[in-house]
Protein backbone atom coordinates (compact mmCIF):
# COMPACT_ATOMS: atom_id res chain seq x y z
CA UNK A 1 0.00 0.00 0.00
CA UNK A 2 0.86 3.36 -0.69
CA UNK A 3 3.45 5.23 2.26
CA UNK A 4 1.47 7.28 4.79
CA UNK A 5 1.72 10.64 4.57
CA UNK A 6 0.86 10.59 0.58
CA UNK A 7 -2.38 10.37 -1.18
CA UNK A 8 -4.38 7.18 -0.90
CA UNK A 9 -5.25 5.61 -4.30
CA UNK A 10 -8.43 4.46 -5.41
CA UNK A 11 -7.82 0.75 -4.53
CA UNK A 12 -7.33 1.55 -1.39
CA UNK A 13 -8.57 -1.15 1.03
CA UNK A 14 -8.28 -0.15 4.95
CA UNK A 15 -9.07 -4.12 6.06
CA UNK A 16 -6.42 -5.30 4.16
CA UNK A 17 -3.97 -2.57 5.21
CA UNK A 18 -5.18 -3.27 8.77
CA UNK A 19 -4.28 -6.83 8.39
CA UNK A 20 -1.48 -5.59 7.71
CA UNK A 21 -1.43 -3.85 10.76
CA UNK A 22 -2.39 -6.67 12.52
CA UNK A 23 0.52 -8.99 11.32
CA UNK A 24 3.23 -6.38 12.10
CA UNK A 25 2.14 -6.07 15.78
CA UNK A 26 2.23 -10.06 16.01
CA UNK A 27 6.13 -9.64 15.05
CA UNK A 28 6.66 -6.62 17.74
CA UNK A 29 5.39 -8.68 20.02
CA UNK A 30 6.94 -11.78 19.35
CA UNK A 31 10.17 -9.57 19.43
CA UNK A 32 9.86 -7.18 22.10
CA UNK A 33 7.97 -9.47 24.84
CA UNK A 34 9.60 -13.03 24.84
CA UNK A 35 12.99 -11.80 23.29
CA UNK A 36 16.32 -10.15 25.11
CA UNK A 37 15.17 -6.28 25.62
CA UNK A 38 15.76 -6.17 29.85
CA UNK A 39 19.94 -7.65 30.46
CA UNK A 40 18.54 -9.40 33.82
CA UNK A 41 15.34 -9.80 33.39
CA UNK A 42 13.44 -12.65 30.96
CA UNK A 43 9.53 -13.99 31.42
CA UNK A 44 8.94 -17.84 32.01
CA UNK A 45 9.40 -20.43 29.15
CA UNK A 46 6.35 -21.18 29.61
CA UNK A 47 4.86 -17.79 28.28
CA UNK A 48 7.89 -17.75 25.39
CA UNK A 49 7.45 -20.93 24.75
CA UNK A 50 3.19 -21.33 23.99
CA UNK A 51 3.08 -17.19 22.97
CA UNK A 52 4.99 -15.76 20.05
CA UNK A 53 4.07 -16.22 16.66
CA UNK A 54 6.11 -13.94 15.22
CA UNK A 55 7.48 -16.33 12.01
CA UNK A 56 3.91 -17.08 11.49
CA UNK A 57 3.36 -13.56 11.15
CA UNK A 58 5.86 -12.91 8.59
CA UNK A 59 4.12 -15.52 6.43
CA UNK A 60 0.67 -13.65 6.88
CA UNK A 61 2.88 -10.79 5.34
CA UNK A 62 3.81 -12.95 2.47
CA UNK A 63 0.15 -13.97 1.58
CA UNK A 64 -0.75 -10.25 1.72
CA UNK A 65 2.42 -9.25 -0.38
CA UNK A 66 1.22 -12.05 -3.03
CA UNK A 67 -2.53 -10.48 -3.00
CA UNK A 68 -1.08 -6.28 -3.46
CA UNK A 69 1.21 -7.13 -6.23
CA UNK A 70 -1.41 -9.38 -7.87
CA UNK A 71 -3.83 -6.21 -6.90
CA UNK A 72 -1.79 -3.79 -8.72
CA UNK A 73 -0.67 -5.88 -11.64
CA UNK A 74 -3.44 -6.22 -14.08
CA UNK A 75 -2.21 -5.06 -16.64
CA UNK A 76 -0.86 -7.10 -19.95
CA UNK A 77 3.06 -7.67 -19.08
CA UNK A 78 5.30 -5.71 -21.28
CA UNK A 79 9.22 -4.63 -21.42
CA UNK A 80 7.98 -1.16 -20.02
CA UNK A 81 5.58 -2.37 -17.90
CA UNK A 82 7.83 -4.70 -16.07
CA UNK A 83 10.57 -1.80 -15.48
CA UNK A 84 8.09 0.39 -14.31
CA UNK A 85 7.03 -2.62 -11.29
CA UNK A 86 10.84 -2.87 -10.95
CA UNK A 87 11.20 0.72 -10.22
CA UNK A 88 8.48 1.02 -7.68
CA UNK A 89 9.66 -1.80 -6.26
CA UNK A 90 12.87 -0.17 -5.48
CA UNK A 91 11.34 3.28 -4.46
CA UNK A 92 8.76 1.04 -1.94
CA UNK A 93 12.20 -1.31 -0.82
CA UNK A 94 15.42 0.12 -1.02
CA UNK A 95 15.53 3.88 0.29
CA UNK A 96 13.93 2.46 3.81
CA UNK A 97 15.92 -0.43 3.34
CA UNK A 98 19.66 1.14 3.47
CA UNK A 99 18.48 3.46 6.24
CA UNK A 100 17.96 0.08 8.25
CA UNK A 101 20.97 -1.61 7.48
CA UNK A 102 22.92 1.68 8.41
CA UNK A 103 20.90 2.38 11.80
CA UNK A 104 21.64 -1.29 12.15
CA UNK A 105 24.94 -1.10 12.57
CA UNK A 106 25.11 2.30 14.48
CA UNK A 107 22.88 0.71 17.36
CA UNK A 108 25.09 -2.44 17.17
CA UNK A 109 28.12 -2.81 15.48
CA UNK A 110 29.11 -6.51 15.50
CA UNK A 111 28.31 -7.65 11.82
CA UNK A 112 31.60 -8.04 9.93
CA UNK A 113 31.82 -5.84 6.17
CA UNK A 114 30.81 -9.16 4.23
CA UNK A 115 27.62 -9.51 5.91
CA UNK A 116 26.99 -5.81 5.56
CA UNK A 117 27.75 -6.25 1.77
CA UNK A 118 25.23 -9.24 1.60
CA UNK A 119 22.39 -6.88 3.14
CA UNK A 120 23.22 -3.91 0.39
CA UNK A 121 22.18 -6.59 -2.50
CA UNK A 122 19.48 -8.41 -0.99
CA UNK A 123 21.76 -11.11 -0.85
CA UNK A 124 21.21 -12.44 3.09
CA UNK A 125 19.57 -15.74 3.56
CA UNK A 126 19.64 -18.00 7.17
CA UNK A 127 20.86 -20.96 4.71
CA UNK A 128 23.75 -21.35 2.26
CA UNK A 129 23.76 -21.02 -1.53
CA UNK A 130 24.74 -24.42 -1.97
CA UNK A 131 27.73 -23.88 -0.17
CA UNK A 132 28.37 -20.15 0.32
CA UNK A 133 26.79 -18.46 3.01
CA UNK A 134 25.73 -15.25 3.04
CA UNK A 135 24.69 -14.40 6.86
CA UNK A 136 21.66 -12.09 7.77
CA UNK A 137 22.94 -9.26 9.70
CA UNK A 138 23.32 -10.11 13.75
CA UNK A 139 22.19 -6.53 14.11
CA UNK A 140 18.88 -6.87 12.26
CA UNK A 141 17.75 -10.30 11.63
CA UNK A 142 14.53 -8.75 10.75
CA UNK A 143 16.08 -8.66 7.09
CA UNK A 144 15.96 -12.30 6.33
CA UNK A 145 12.35 -11.89 5.06
CA UNK A 146 13.46 -8.44 2.24
CA UNK A 147 15.47 -12.05 -0.01
CA UNK A 148 12.58 -13.56 0.15
CA UNK A 149 10.47 -10.78 -1.06
CA UNK A 150 13.02 -9.65 -3.67
CA UNK A 151 13.27 -13.34 -4.68
CA UNK A 152 9.34 -13.43 -5.25
CA UNK A 153 9.35 -10.08 -7.42
CA UNK A 154 11.85 -11.75 -9.76
CA UNK A 155 9.82 -14.46 -9.81
CA UNK A 156 6.82 -12.72 -10.22
CA UNK A 157 7.87 -11.22 -13.80
CA UNK A 158 8.04 -14.52 -15.18
CA UNK A 159 4.20 -15.88 -13.46
CA UNK A 160 3.33 -12.42 -14.89
CA UNK A 161 4.20 -12.60 -18.58
CA UNK A 162 3.08 -16.12 -18.79
CA UNK A 163 -0.63 -15.41 -16.92
CA UNK A 164 -1.04 -19.02 -15.61
CA UNK A 165 -4.88 -20.20 -15.38
CA UNK A 166 -6.29 -20.84 -11.95
CA UNK A 167 -5.56 -24.59 -12.03
CA UNK A 168 -2.27 -24.13 -13.31
CA UNK A 169 -1.23 -21.17 -10.21
CA UNK A 170 -2.72 -23.77 -7.82
CA UNK A 171 -1.07 -26.50 -9.41
CA UNK A 172 2.36 -24.10 -9.10
CA UNK A 173 1.09 -23.82 -5.00
CA UNK A 174 0.97 -27.35 -4.61
CA UNK A 175 4.26 -28.08 -5.83
CA UNK A 176 5.81 -25.50 -3.76
CA UNK A 177 4.21 -27.38 -0.79
CA UNK A 178 5.24 -30.42 -1.94
CA UNK A 179 8.95 -29.28 -2.06
CA UNK A 180 8.15 -27.94 1.98
CA UNK A 181 7.44 -31.94 2.45
CA UNK A 182 10.77 -33.15 0.28
CA UNK A 183 12.76 -31.08 2.22
CA UNK A 184 11.62 -32.31 5.96
CA UNK A 185 11.93 -35.81 4.52
CA UNK A 186 14.89 -35.39 3.20
CA UNK A 187 17.38 -33.74 5.84
CA UNK A 188 20.10 -32.95 3.20
CA UNK A 189 17.24 -31.57 0.58
CA UNK A 190 18.90 -27.85 0.01
CA UNK A 191 17.25 -26.11 2.67
CA UNK A 192 17.45 -22.98 0.64
CA UNK A 193 15.36 -24.66 -1.79
CA UNK A 194 12.74 -25.41 0.77
CA UNK A 195 12.82 -22.33 2.11
CA UNK A 196 12.02 -20.11 -1.11
CA UNK A 197 8.78 -22.96 -1.47
CA UNK A 198 7.35 -22.75 1.83
CA UNK A 199 7.50 -19.00 1.46
CA UNK A 200 6.55 -18.95 -2.17
CA UNK A 201 3.37 -21.19 -1.17
CA UNK A 202 1.71 -18.54 0.79
CA UNK A 203 3.28 -15.80 -1.83
CA UNK A 204 1.27 -17.47 -4.51
CA UNK A 205 -1.55 -18.10 -2.77
CA UNK A 206 -2.14 -15.10 -1.74
CA UNK A 207 -1.66 -13.58 -5.58
CA UNK A 208 -3.90 -16.72 -6.63
CA UNK A 209 -6.53 -15.13 -4.12
CA UNK A 210 -6.69 -11.87 -5.24
CA UNK A 211 -6.49 -13.00 -9.09
CA UNK A 212 -8.79 -16.36 -9.01
CA UNK A 213 -10.81 -15.56 -5.92
CA UNK A 214 -14.67 -14.69 -6.92
CA UNK A 215 -15.32 -10.91 -4.67
CA UNK A 216 -18.26 -11.47 -1.65
CA UNK A 217 -21.37 -10.01 -3.79
CA UNK A 218 -21.84 -5.97 -3.11
CA UNK A 219 -24.13 -5.05 -0.77
CA UNK A 220 -23.64 -8.73 1.08
CA UNK A 221 -22.41 -8.28 4.59
CA UNK A 222 -19.03 -10.37 4.80
CA UNK A 223 -20.02 -12.21 8.27
CA UNK A 224 -16.75 -14.03 9.31
CA UNK A 225 -15.73 -15.91 12.65
CA UNK A 226 -13.11 -13.39 13.37
CA UNK A 227 -12.42 -14.36 16.95
CA UNK A 228 -12.10 -18.54 16.24
CA UNK A 229 -9.66 -17.65 13.26
CA UNK A 230 -6.80 -15.64 14.79
CA UNK A 231 -7.11 -17.91 18.09
CA UNK A 232 -6.74 -20.83 15.49
CA UNK A 233 -3.59 -18.75 13.86
CA UNK A 234 -2.36 -18.48 17.44
CA UNK A 235 -2.61 -21.95 18.42
CA UNK A 236 -1.97 -24.17 15.73
CA UNK A 237 1.86 -23.07 15.40
CA UNK A 238 2.25 -24.64 19.02
CA UNK A 239 -0.11 -27.42 18.91
CA UNK A 240 2.68 -28.69 15.96
CA UNK A 241 0.31 -31.48 15.13
CA UNK A 242 1.79 -31.52 11.02
CA UNK A 243 5.55 -30.93 12.18
CA UNK A 244 5.01 -34.15 15.26
CA UNK A 245 3.01 -36.09 12.56
CA UNK A 246 6.26 -36.27 10.69
CA UNK A 247 8.10 -36.62 13.50
CA UNK A 248 5.89 -39.82 14.44
CA UNK A 249 6.67 -41.52 10.87
CA UNK A 250 10.32 -41.33 11.56
CA UNK A 251 11.32 -38.01 10.02
CA UNK A 252 13.47 -36.61 12.49
CA UNK A 253 16.11 -34.81 11.10
CA UNK A 254 18.76 -37.09 12.30
CA UNK A 255 21.87 -35.22 10.61
CA UNK A 256 21.09 -31.90 11.57
CA UNK A 257 19.67 -31.27 15.09
CA UNK A 258 18.42 -27.66 13.90
CA UNK A 259 14.97 -27.21 11.35
CA UNK A 260 15.65 -24.99 8.33
CA UNK A 261 14.35 -21.36 9.28
CA UNK A 262 11.54 -22.05 7.10
CA UNK A 263 9.99 -25.19 6.84
CA UNK A 264 7.12 -27.30 6.75
CA UNK A 265 6.70 -25.96 10.66
CA UNK A 266 5.33 -22.67 8.42
CA UNK A 267 3.03 -25.03 6.38
CA UNK A 268 0.61 -25.48 9.03
CA UNK A 269 -0.27 -22.04 9.34
CA UNK A 270 -1.47 -21.88 5.28
CA UNK A 271 -5.03 -22.94 5.30
CA UNK A 272 -6.19 -20.72 8.57
CA UNK A 273 -3.49 -17.64 6.82
CA UNK A 274 -5.61 -18.15 3.81
CA UNK A 275 -8.99 -18.17 5.33
CA UNK A 276 -8.19 -15.00 7.14
CA UNK A 277 -6.77 -12.95 4.14
CA UNK A 278 -10.36 -14.05 2.49
CA UNK A 279 -12.30 -12.73 4.91
CA UNK A 280 -10.26 -9.77 4.93
CA UNK A 281 -10.51 -8.99 1.22
CA UNK A 282 -13.89 -10.18 0.85
CA UNK A 283 -13.06 -13.17 -1.14
CA UNK A 284 -14.79 -16.74 -0.96
CA UNK A 285 -12.37 -19.31 -0.08
CA UNK A 286 -12.33 -21.69 -2.64
CA UNK A 287 -13.14 -25.52 -1.80
CA UNK A 288 -14.11 -23.58 1.78
CA UNK A 289 -15.02 -27.24 3.43
CA UNK A 290 -11.53 -28.48 2.19
CA UNK A 291 -9.90 -25.60 3.76
CA UNK A 292 -11.51 -25.21 6.42
CA UNK A 293 -11.03 -29.01 7.55
CA UNK A 294 -7.40 -28.46 7.15
CA UNK A 295 -7.02 -25.61 9.23
CA UNK A 296 -9.49 -27.21 12.10
CA UNK A 297 -7.96 -30.62 11.89
CA UNK A 298 -4.47 -29.75 12.66
CA UNK A 299 -5.21 -28.72 16.26
CA UNK A 300 -8.50 -30.94 16.60
CA UNK A 301 -6.21 -34.22 15.44
CA UNK A 302 -2.83 -33.83 17.46
CA UNK A 303 -5.14 -33.04 20.94
CA UNK A 304 -7.52 -36.11 20.12
CA UNK A 305 -4.43 -37.97 19.61
CA UNK A 306 -3.01 -37.31 22.72
CA UNK A 307 -6.30 -38.18 24.78
CA UNK A 308 -6.54 -41.68 23.32
CA UNK A 309 -2.91 -42.15 23.74
CA UNK A 310 -2.58 -41.26 26.88
CA UNK A 311 -0.35 -38.75 26.40
CA UNK A 312 -1.14 -36.30 29.35
CA UNK A 313 2.26 -35.10 29.89
CA UNK A 314 1.84 -33.88 26.17
CA UNK A 315 -1.54 -32.02 27.03
CA UNK A 316 0.10 -30.43 30.16
CA UNK A 317 2.72 -28.78 28.00
CA UNK A 318 0.55 -27.74 25.65
CA UNK A 319 -2.52 -26.31 28.07
CA UNK A 320 -2.31 -23.25 26.85
CA UNK A 321 -2.70 -23.43 22.89
CA UNK A 322 -4.98 -26.71 23.82
CA UNK A 323 -7.29 -23.59 25.79
CA UNK A 324 -7.27 -21.08 22.93
CA UNK A 325 -8.53 -23.38 20.61
CA UNK A 326 -10.93 -25.05 22.51
CA UNK A 327 -11.97 -21.08 22.96
CA UNK A 328 -12.19 -20.91 19.17
CA UNK A 329 -14.78 -23.55 19.09
CA UNK A 330 -16.96 -22.02 21.68
CA UNK A 331 -16.52 -18.85 19.64
CA UNK A 332 -17.67 -19.65 16.17
CA UNK A 333 -20.71 -18.83 16.42
CA UNK A 334 -19.72 -15.59 16.79
CA UNK A 335 -19.19 -13.28 13.48
CA UNK A 336 -18.43 -10.38 12.48
CA UNK A 337 -17.05 -7.72 9.82
CA UNK A 338 -13.70 -7.23 8.49
CA UNK A 339 -14.61 -3.52 9.44
CA UNK A 340 -12.88 -3.54 13.07
CA UNK A 341 -9.90 -4.14 11.10
CA UNK A 342 -9.73 -0.77 10.05
CA UNK A 343 -8.88 0.35 13.54
CA UNK A 344 -5.10 -0.97 12.97
CA UNK A 345 -5.41 0.67 9.28
CA UNK A 346 -2.26 3.17 10.97
CA UNK A 347 -0.17 0.71 12.39
CA UNK A 348 -0.63 -1.31 8.63
CA UNK A 349 0.33 2.25 7.07
CA UNK A 350 4.20 2.22 8.75
CA UNK A 351 4.55 -1.58 9.16
CA UNK A 352 7.10 -2.01 6.75
CA UNK A 353 9.23 1.12 8.66
CA UNK A 354 8.10 -0.40 11.85
CA UNK A 355 9.43 -3.89 10.37
CA UNK A 356 13.15 -2.99 9.48
CA UNK A 357 13.97 -0.18 12.31
CA UNK A 358 12.23 -2.34 15.38
CA UNK A 359 15.77 -4.16 15.78
CA UNK A 360 18.30 -1.20 15.86
CA UNK A 361 15.53 0.20 18.31
CA UNK A 362 15.12 -2.95 20.47
CA UNK A 363 18.91 -2.82 20.49
CA UNK A 364 19.29 0.19 21.66
CA UNK A 365 16.91 0.23 24.46
CA UNK A 366 18.75 -3.44 25.58
CA UNK A 367 22.52 -1.80 25.83
CA UNK A 368 21.69 1.06 27.09
CA UNK A 369 20.85 1.59 31.03
CA UNK A 370 22.12 -1.72 32.37
CA UNK A 371 21.12 -0.40 36.16
CA UNK A 372 17.47 0.14 35.37
CA UNK A 373 16.39 -3.31 34.75
CA UNK A 374 16.00 -6.84 36.67
CA UNK A 375 12.70 -6.89 37.46
CA UNK A 376 9.15 -6.96 35.88
CA UNK A 377 8.94 -2.80 36.31
CA UNK A 378 11.75 -2.43 34.35
CA UNK A 379 11.12 -5.44 31.54
CA UNK A 380 7.75 -3.54 31.03
CA UNK A 381 8.68 -0.24 31.19
CA UNK A 382 11.50 -1.11 28.60
CA UNK A 383 9.09 -2.83 26.40
CA UNK A 384 6.86 0.26 26.35
CA UNK A 385 9.79 2.66 25.24
CA UNK A 386 11.06 0.18 22.63
CA UNK A 387 7.26 -0.19 21.57
CA UNK A 388 6.89 3.70 21.47
CA UNK A 389 10.33 4.32 19.46
CA UNK A 390 9.41 1.74 17.10
CA UNK A 391 5.83 3.37 16.28
CA UNK A 392 7.49 6.83 16.18
CA UNK A 393 10.19 6.09 13.88
CA UNK A 394 8.28 4.00 11.95
CA UNK A 395 6.27 6.44 11.19
CA UNK A 396 9.29 9.36 10.66
CA UNK A 397 10.10 7.20 7.94
CA UNK A 398 7.09 6.59 6.34
CA UNK A 399 5.63 9.73 6.53
CA UNK A 400 8.51 12.00 6.05
CA UNK A 401 11.61 10.66 5.49
CA UNK A 402 10.17 8.25 2.62
CA UNK A 403 8.16 10.53 0.39
CA UNK A 404 10.86 12.93 0.25
CA UNK A 405 13.59 10.49 -1.12
CA UNK A 406 10.87 8.97 -2.93
CA UNK A 407 10.30 12.90 -4.75
CA UNK A 408 13.66 13.22 -4.99
CA UNK A 409 13.89 10.06 -7.09
CA UNK A 410 11.27 10.25 -9.22
CA UNK A 411 12.58 14.02 -9.98
CA UNK A 412 16.20 12.99 -10.98
CA UNK A 413 16.41 9.61 -11.67
CA UNK A 414 12.97 8.25 -12.53
CA UNK A 415 13.23 10.26 -16.43
CA UNK A 416 16.62 8.60 -17.00
CA UNK A 417 15.55 4.98 -16.15
CA UNK A 418 11.74 5.00 -17.24
CA UNK A 419 11.80 7.59 -20.03
CA UNK A 420 7.77 8.40 -21.62
CA UNK A 421 6.76 6.20 -18.48
CA UNK A 422 8.22 8.17 -15.88
CA UNK A 423 5.57 10.09 -13.67
CA UNK A 424 3.03 7.67 -14.25
CA UNK A 425 0.45 7.34 -11.88
CA UNK A 426 0.94 6.09 -8.31
CA UNK A 427 -0.17 2.76 -7.58
CA UNK A 428 -0.05 0.88 -4.20
CA UNK A 429 2.97 -0.84 -3.22
CA UNK A 430 3.14 -3.85 -1.59
CA UNK A 431 4.83 -3.82 2.27
CA UNK A 432 8.22 -6.18 1.72
CA UNK A 433 7.87 -8.23 4.62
Amino acid sequence: MSAAGTARPATFDAPLEGLRGLACLLVLAAHLFFERIDPRFAPANFWSTNLPIGREAVMLFFLISGYVIGLVSRTEHSPSEKGLFLWKRFLRLVPLYWLAIAASVAAFPIDTFHSIIAQIFFLQNTEPYFGMRLTVMKSNFNLWSLNYEVFYYLTFLITWRLRPSARALGRLIAILIAIGFIGWIFPHFPRIVTGYAVGGAFWYAGLWLVWYGRPVAAGTRNLRPWISMLLLLECTPHLAALQIFMTDLGFRWPSDPEFPFVSLRELQVLPIGFIILAAATRRQLPLPRLVWTLALLQPAGILLAHVVTGNFAALQAERLPATLFLIALLCAPWRMTESWLTWLCPTGLISYAVYIFARPVQYLIYRHFPDFSGTWWTYLTRIAVALALTLLVGYVMESIVQPRIRAWLRRTVEPRILGNHAHSKAVPASSPV
